[in-house]
């Protein structure tokens, strides 16, 4: 995170989108087993007390008005059920 608190800000989402385009079918993107990934770190999923801290940041609700989308690592149900 930078210090606005945004994941994704310019100039590296500029940098991380030219990546992304350079992908042109999903045989280039590599993949493993989620097993795999677990057991290697890789793979985790966070606990309601992450949620809970989470939401609990001041302003979050101002934050969540300004974006959300799955590029800047936001997640919409989070912000439906809230």
């Amino acid at each position: 995170y930078w210090e606005d608190g945004a994941q994704i800000t310019p100039p590296h989402d500029t940098g991380i989108m030219a990546e992304v385009a350079k992908v042109t079918s999903f045989d280039m993107v590599k993949t493993m087993e989620k097993e795999k990934a677990q057991a290697e770190g890789l793979y985790q999923i966070i606990s309601d007390d992450v949620d809970e801290a989470y939401f609990a940041i001041p302003h979050l609700e101002t934050l969540l008005q300004k974006a959300l989308s799955h590029y800047h690592g936001w997640a919409g149900n989070s912000v439906k059920t809230r």
